[in-house]
C-alpha cells in the first residue's frame, strides 16, 4: 500500500516532511508533517494503495477535502491542501489543521459521564456546524463521538469541530458548486450501525436530509450523558432490528436520572417518522438545555472550562499511575498511557496496547470504540510508602534508650559494689536483687566481680523479686552486712548501698612502734 512507503523524514510534494504516523483506517492513514517552509504542524492523510481503484472511494475523498471550506464554519476541522504526490505512487493526499486533544469518545471512554453542561456546549457547537451544512445542501450522514473532536482555545476555553465528511450527501447548490454528484444509490448503505437513522439502514437514500443528522445526535447525547451505547445488540441484523422494527424505549427505561424531559426530547429526536424530529439541530439543542436544566450563554463556557479541567486534573493523576511499576517509574513517566484497573497481578501495561490484543468483536463493525480503558488504581504515592517505614523508628529509638540506660545503671552498680574492697578478692555478702526475669533461675556462684551483662526487660513489676539462692559458705568470706530492699522497678536506677566492711581492730601505739597493723 502506499502508506508503506511514507516514513518519517520523507518529504510529499516538496513541501510536507512526514514526523510519524498519527492513525490508521480502513481508507488510509493519517500523519503528522511539518512544512518545510513555514514549519507549521499539519495532519496529512494518504490513502492505501488497494483504494485508488475505487472509483467511489476517490470521490469520497475529494468530498472531504472540499466540503469544510465550502461550509466555513469554526466547528469543522480545516482542509489546506489536496493533491498527489509521486513520493508515494501518484496516491492523493489532503492536508488538515493539526488538532491537539482527542474525540467525544476518546473523551466518554476516560470519563464514561459527561457533564450535562459539556454535552450542552459541545454539541451546541457542533449544531451551528450542521446547520451551516444543512442550509447548503451537505448532509453529514456520519455523525458519531468520534468524528467530533474535542479542543482547546489559548484562553483554555473548550470547543468542538466536526471531521470527516468523506461520506457527506450533497445535494442541490452544493453538489454544483462544487463538481460532485450525489453517491447515495438504492441499496447502498452509508454510516456508522451505532448512529444510523431508520432511512439509513434501510439504504433509503432518497430520504436522507437534515433530519438524519438530527437523529445521530439524539443517540450522542444519550451516550455522552448515560455512559453507555443505547442499543445493545449482538449482531449488526439485531441492531437494524432495534432500529427499524422494535419499539424505542425511553432513557428512564435505561436508567437515566434526567427525567421525563429527556425522555420527551430524546423521543422526538429519535423518531422513525422524520417529519416528527426537530427541524434543525439548533432547534434541537435548545430544547436540551431546556430538558438538563442547563442556562446557555457567555458563563457556560466558563462553567464548563473548570469542570473540564477539574476533570483532566484528576484524569492526569491516573494517566501516570502504572500499574505494577517501580515507585520511581509512576512518578517519573511523563506520557499518557493506558492504565488497565483489571490486568491481574502485577504486570507492566505499557507492553500492551489501547486496542489490545483481542480478536475484533461485533461492536468494531458497528461503530463501538474499541479502547481498552478503565478506572486507575492509585498507586500509593511516595509520601505515603516512606510514612509507613518511617514510623517504626521512634519504636527502635525507645527501644535502645531503655537497653542502654539498663546497661548503664548495671554497670554502676557493678562499680560501686566492686569498691568497697581495695583488694577486690571478695564480692559483698548479699548482692542487690537482680533485675526481674520472666522466670527465676538459680545464680551461679560469684567467684571475680559481679557480672555485667543485662537482658532486656519485658515489662516492669513492682513486685519484690524472689532471693536469690544462698550461696555456699566457703566460697565467702565472714562479713557482716545489712541486706537491701529490692528494686521495684527495671529501668530506676537502685538505691545506693553502703558497702559491707570486715571489723578491725584499730591499732595502738606499740603496735605503731613495733611496725604491726
Amino acid at each position: 500500500m502506499s502508506t508503506e512507503k511514507v516514513q518519517p523524514g520523507l518529504v510529499i510534494a516538496g513541501r510536507y516532511r512526514i514526523v510519524k504516523q498519527l492513525g490508521e483506517g480502513g481508507v488510509g492513514a493519517v500523519f503528522l508533517a511539518q512544512h518545510v517552509h513555514t514549519d507549521e504542524r499539519l495532519a496529512l492523510k494518504v490513502l492505501h494503495n488497494e483504494t485508488l481503484s475505487d472509483p467511489s472511494t476517490i470521490e469520497r475523498f475529494r468530498t472531504e477535502a472540499r466540503a469544510p471550506a465550502r461550509i466555513d464554519s469554526d466547528h469543522i476541522v480545516r482542509v489546506t491542501d489536496a493533491d498527489v504526490a509521486p513520493e508515494i505512487g501518484g496516491a492523493p493526499f489532503l492536508v488538515m489543521e493539526f488538532l491537539r486533544g482527542r474525540d467525544l469518545a476518546g473523551e466518554a471512554e476516560a470519563r464514561v459521564k459527561l457533564h450535562p453542561k459539556e454535552v450542552v456546549l459541545y454539541l451546541r457547537q457542533a449544531a451551528r456546524a450542521l446547520d451551516k451544512a444543512h442550509a447548503i445542501g451537505i448532509v453529514h450522514r456520519d455523525l458519531k463521538p468520534e468524528n467530533i473532536f474535542l479542543t482547546v482555545r489559548e484562553d483554555g476555553t473548550p470547543y468542538v469541530k466536526l471531521l470527516d465528511f468523506g461520506i457527506a450527501k450533497i445535494t442541490g447548490g452544493a453538489a454544483s458548486s462544487m463538481g460532485a454528484h450525489s453517491k447515495t444509490k438504492t441499496g447502498a448503505v452509508f454510516g456508522t450501525p451505532l448512529y444510523m437513522a431508520p432511512e439509513q439502514a434501510r439504504a433509503q437514500g432518497q430520504l436522507i436530509g437534515p433530519h438524519t443528522d438530527v437523529w445521530a445526535l439524539g443517540l450522542i447525547a444519550a451516550r455522552l450523558l448515560l455512559g453507555f451505547d443505547y442499543w445493545q445488540a449482538e449482531t449488526i441484523s439485531d441492531l437494524v432490528v432495534q432500529i427499524v422494527v422494535d419499539p424505542i424505549p425511553p432513557p428512564s427505561q435505561k436508567g437515566s436520572p434526567f427525567g421525563p424531559a429527556f425522555d420527551a426530547w430524546f423521543l422526538r429526536c429519535c423518531n422513525r417518522d422524520a417529519s416528527q424530529r426537530y427541524r434543525t439541530a439548533g432547534e434541537a439543542i435548545t430544547d436540551l438545555a431546556a430538558a438538563l436544566g442547563v442556562v446557555e450563554g457567555p458563563a457556560l463556557a466558563l462553567e464548563v472550562t473548570e469542570i473540564l479541567q477539574r476533570s483532566q486534573a484528576q484524569e492526569g493523576a491516573a494517566k501516570h499511575t502504572v500499574v505494577g511499576a517501580p515507585m520511581h517509574l509512576a512518578q517519573s513517566d511523563p506520557g499518557p498511557r493506558p492504565v488497565f484497573a483489571s490486568t491481574p497481578g502485577p504486570q507492566n501495561p505499557m507492553a500492551v496496547t489501547p486496542m489490545g490484543a483481542a480478536p475484533l468483536s461485533s461492536q468494531a463493525a458497528m461503530g463501538a470504540t474499541v479502547l481498552a480503558a478503565s478506572t486507575a488504581v492509585p498507586m500509593p504515592s511516595a509520601s505515603s510508602t516512606q510514612g509507613s517505614s518511617g514510623s517504626k523508628a521512634p519504636m527502635f529509638a525507645g527501644i535502645a534508650v531503655v537497653v542502654l540506660a539498663i546497661f548503664g545503671a548495671a554497670v554502676f552498680l557493678g562499680a560501686r559494689s566492686g569498691g568497697g574492697d581495695s583488694k577486690g578478692s571478695a564480692a559483698p555478702a548479699v548482692e542487690p536483687a537482680p533485675l526481674p526475669l520472666p522466670t527465676a533461675t538459680a545464680k551461679a556462684p560469684v567467684t571475680a566481680d559481679p557480672p555485667t551483662t543485662v537482658e532486656p526487660v519485658v515489662a516492669a513489676t513492682a513486685e519484690p523479686t524472689a532471693e536469690p539462692t544462698a550461696e555456699p559458705e566457703a566460697a565467702r568470706p565472714a562479713v557482716s552486712a545489712k541486706p537491701t530492699a529490692p528494686v521495684s522497678t527495671a529501668t530506676s536506677v537502685p538505691p545506693k548501698t553502703a558497702p559491707t566492711t570486715t571489723t578491725k581492730k584499730k591499732p595502738n601505739d606499740d603496735d605503731l612502734m613495733s611496725g604491726r597493723r
